[in-house]
């Protein structure tokens, strides 16, 4: 199962997802989306099926117990400075030492391996598709080279509703 985190407003909805619908293409496992971030604020919302003529199954609580969600890095300094939480991605955050600890733990710690695939700079990633087929997609996925040799497909699902034509 292929799982993608959908973040943000209509165009990085639609990168993430193509990423996501790309590597289960790929890797032939279904494709679940994660819409969690959008329970709790009214400033986006989840777009994808409201423009486009498709239904992604949404995953599950009980199916998203199979990630481990806690980066470790994020889990190690949380524990020990806990009055200085990190919960931002690796680009996102500003506190250099939190960065170096980033970038050293993908050293020993190949992200596209882990369960949870976390997008680690904003460039294509070569080993997208070696990921596992249990994986869990976070970030934004912004190059073309990640779903062009489905492009076929991911023009497919995005058929603009009849609605809005």
């Amino acid at each position: 199962m292929v799982v993608v985190k959908i973040m943000q407003g209509l165009g990085n909805q639609m990168f993430q997802y193509a990423a996501g619908r790309a590597l289960s293409l790929y890797k032939n496992e279904p494709l679940k989306i994660n819409i969690d971030n959008y329970g709790s604020t009214t400033l986006r919302q989840y777009e994808l099926s409201k423009f486009f003529e498709m239904e992604p199954a949404i995953v599950s609580k009980n199916e998203m117990l199979a990630f481990n969600l806690s980066h470790p890095v994020r889990r190690i300094w949380n524990k020990i400075l806990p009055s200085k939480k990190i919960k931002s991605l690796p680009y996102e955050e500003t506190n250099l030492v939190v960065k170096l600890l980033y970038n050293v733990c993908y050293l020993f710690r190949k992200p596209h391996l882990q369960e949870v695939f976390e997008e680690k700079q904003f460039h294509y990633d070569e080993n997208f598709f070696n990921a596992g087929s249990l994986v869990l997609l976070k970030g934004y996925w912004h190059s073309y080279k990640y779903f062009d040799r489905y492009r076929a497909h991911i023009k497919k699902d995005f058929t603009v509703r009849k609605s809005l034509v």
